[in-house]
């Protein structure tokens, strides 16, 4: 009888204990299972570019010039596991201060971007790296004022030609990404730092963005 009475708490602090880890498991698959499927969002901050030759992203000839400017990105991407997903991206550096000169002129860059995600989960924040190849598109265009040389005694011209152009260039390469997530809810904030690479630019975007899970 006594026994019999001594065994009954034990099994009852089993069924709790059993329970508790049940629930335990539940609510962990439950969280696992808000990290995955698809997604949407967007992102602003500041973008950075390095001219390594004469680009027509840059007014005026020269290696290592350098312009700051708005950027922003638009995304999407599936998560189809926990720590792996894949988001497609389109990525507007704005238009790039030009410098001084008589030319009146306007330089955009923009293009779109396939990246592969690798998620690292720790204490409620989502660090991760992006690793893809970004397809970007420089084009300057605007009006340029000739001014006429004067050689030797050759009487100078007194009129000034206004001429139209336009630039573009095109190139695909190597993109990668490194940021921090923090979900609420079906909502995330994340910050990110990408780098690109053109044909002798290498663009980088500092931005804070907002996504929605579905």
């Amino acid at each position: 009888m006594h026994s019999l009475t001594s065994a009954r708490p034990n099994l009852r602090q089993a069924s709790f204990l059993a329970a508790a880890l049940l629930l335990g498991g539940a609510a962990h698959r439950a969280h696992a299972s808000d990290l995955l499927g698809l997604y949407v969002g967007a992102s602003a901050g500041e973008g950075y570019a390095q001219s390594t030759r004469d680009n027509s992203y840059f007014a005026g000839p020269g290696p290592e010039q350098q312009a700051s400017h708005p950027a922003y990105a638009f995304f999407a991407g599936i998560r189809p596991t926990t720590h792996f997903g894949v988001e497609l991206e389109h990525v507007n550096f704005g238009p790039a201060p030009q410098g001084f000169s008589f030319d009146s002129s306007r330089a955009v860059m923009h293009g779109n971007a396939a990246f592969g995600v690798l998620y690292l989960p720790v204490a409620g924040l989502e660090p991760y790296l992006k690793l893809g190849v970004a397809r970007l598109q420089s084009r300057v265009s605007g009006v340029t004022l000739n001014i006429p040389v004067c050689i030797g005694d050759i009487a100078c011209p007194l009129f000034q030609v206004l001429t139209p152009y336009a630039e573009t260039e095109t190139s695909t390469h190597v993109a990668s990404a490194a940021g921090l997530q923090y979900r609420l809810g079906s909502w995330s904030i994340r910050g990110e730092y990408a780098h690109f690479t053109t044909d002798g630019v290498h663009p980088d975007v500092a931005s804070v963005g907002l996504l929605k899970s579905f």
